[in-house]
């Protein structure tokens, strides 16, 4: 049983290499209560995204590197602003704060407010759990590169293609994008 335990937190620290660059995600409202805060789109019926499996590599209590099929994305019930993962090997594990409902996350992800108040996901060991900032929402409801080819396309519309952009506004648009900034 407890070889167990250990492989789930081994497990629930490791990062979706995917989004190893992504600094948030927010959660989408797909259904009455249920959020979606990964990359991807989530089905009603069929594979769903919890089903997902893929390959990660931990160390057990032995210092013994292992390989496990672990779950991508893990499903979170929240009640009273308080988060725990649901499901095999999880079931309680504390994963933020967010509104009452069922959100979806990556695993070692975590639930907490952005600066505008809605719900988005961290990456463990960043974000206000861990004394760093609110994610800055960016108003397009893009996310990551998508989002920061918008604001980039956006200001060359209005500036014209030859206008020069200051570090501070790349930096701005990083943030509110959700990719590291290059400070």
């Amino acid at each position: 049983m407890k070889i167990r335990y250990a492989l789930g937190a081994a497990a629930m620290m490791l990062t979706t290499h995917a989004l190893a660059e992504t600094t948030y995600l927010p959660c989408q409202l797909y259904g009455n209560a249920r959020h979606n805060c990964t990359p991807e789109t989530p089905t009603t019926g069929g594979s769903l995204l919890t089903d997902q499996m893929e390959q990660a590599t931990y160390t057990d209590d032995q210092g013994v590197k292992r390989v496990a099929t672990v779950r991508k994305y893990l499903g979170a019930m929240c009640k009273d602003n308080i988060c725990s993962v649901r499901g095999a090997q999880f079931n309680g594990e504390f994963v933020g704060h967010a509104p009452a409902g069922f959100y979806i996350i990556p695993r070692g992800w975590y639930l907490s407010p952005a600066s505008d108040g809605s719900t988005v996901a961290y990456p463990m060991g960043t974000g206000p759990l861990y004394n760093g900032g609110a994610a800055e929402v960016a108003s397009n409801g893009l996310t990551g590169e998508a989002c920061y080819e918008k604001k980039m396309a956006d200001f060359r519309q209005e500036n014209g293609d030859e206008a020069m952009i200051i570090h501070d506004q790349i930096i701005e648009w990083e943030k509110a994008c959700g990719l590291p900034t290059s400070e």
